[in-house]
């Protein structure tokens, strides 16, 4: 009788280490090779942003407990860019293609959205809202760059696959990180367990994750957008060898392989590598203590093709980029006070309501 050995040899899949690459890993046998998405470049296992203008390095824009202030990664001042005085915490976002900033004001008649040009401050103007929303009451707007519309809620958009993604908790809600699309359908929890007070939040469009803050147990975790992957970067111990108060973490914008991270006390903002910690860095603001805070730059509002970037994709008002199986589709809507028309021909165009009803914090259907 013959006995036969067989030895089975199972290659090992480097790419399943995810701190391997920034973005893309892609498996070359029994190696691998790192890849960007348009817009980055690579080097080595990095991807670096492409600068749109040429000439447009990533900057920060963040408020403090005084003003509005706009610097390179290095700390120092944009020219042309003192200060705005702002009112104490104001969330902001921007528009890079139109090189402006935007901030929430909350208090009384001057309550609502006030802009300047991010590299001459001195340009300043507001935005009309319209006056049926409790403009009081905004806590953080975020832009979307595809259609142009702007939403105040604390949330981080992805407009170039048609998402949304918000923190809640509070008194009558549980906590949970969820994910909609940007008519606010298809609401889904990403998040709804060892999560206590989610506050920051941010996108990291190129590898397709969300990034929170959760304020309560001081840690920094990411998500992907289908719900997978999630990690924990950083927590409580690492936080207090970084002299970083960890409990008071409070915002995040994430570009390249760094995360910005602003919190209660601190008067700096701390750069913090995705895949490795302990190098972190901090960055002077001036000795304010920073609040809400973006990298400003191009990629972080990369093109999309869309029909909502052209004519709006026919919509009379509104156009809300939405994406089925990868597919661009156009959703119109109507601004307050007006309603889409029934009739298929017209089904894009808006129709004054006489006598309409108006229901507060709910999403857009």
């Amino acid at each position: 009788m013959i006995n036969y050995i067989f030895f089975l040899v199972i290659q090992e899949n480097k790419c399943e280490n995810e701190d391997l690459c920034d973005q893309i890993c892609s498996r070359k046998g029994t190696s691998y090779e790192c890849l960007c998405v348009d817009g980055y470049k690579t080097k080595g296992r990095k991807c670096i942003g492409i600068n749109v203008p040429y000439k447009a390095p990533p900057t920060l824009i963040f408020t403090n407990s005084a003003n509005l202030q706009h610097i390179y990664l290095n700390g120092s001042l944009v020219r042309n860019n003192s200060a705005i005085k702002v009112p104490e915490k104001s969330p902001i976002d921007f528009d890079h293609r139109n090189e402006t900033i935007c901030w929430a004001v909350n208090g009384g008649n001057s309550s609502g959205l006030e802009c300047c040009n991010a590299f001459n401050f001195s340009i300043q103007w507001k935005l009309t809202l319209p006056q049926l929303y409790a403009q009081s009451t905004l806590s953080q707007i975020a832009y979307d760059w595809v259609s142009g519309n702007c939403e105040p809620k604390d949330l981080a958009l992805d407009p170039t696959k048609g998402l949304m993604f918000f923190t809640v908790w509070g008194f009558h809600s549980s906590p949970a990180l969820e994910r909609a699309q940007l008519d606010g359908s298809d609401r889904t929890k990403l998040v709804s367990e060892k999560i206590v007070k989610p506050n920051g939040i941010a996108v990291d469009i190129p590898t397709e994750s969300v990034y929170w803050i959760d304020f309560y147990l001081g840690t920094i975790e990411t998500i992907k957008y289908d719900g997978t992957g999630r990690r924990t970067l950083l927590r409580n111990k690492q936080m207090k060898s970084l002299n970083f108060i960890s409990n008071n973490l409070i915002r995040i914008s994430t570009f390249e392989d760094y995360m910005y991270v602003t919190n209660v006390d601190g008067s700096n903002i701390l750069a913090i590598p995705k895949h490795n910690v302990t190098s972190s860095k901090s960055i002077k603001s001036n000795k304010t203590h920073p609040y809400s805070i973006r990298v400003y730059h191009r990629q972080k509002q990369p093109d999309v093709n869309h029909s909502c970037t052209v004519e709006n994709g026919q919509c009379e008002q509104i156009c809300i980029p939405l994406f089925k199986q990868g597919v661009p589709i156009p959703k119109c809507r109507c601004q307050s006070g007006f309603k889409l028309a029934k009739s298929f021909s017209q089904g894009k165009k808006c129709i004054r309501m006489y006598l309409f009803r108006y229901f507060k914090e709910q999403f857009i259907k």
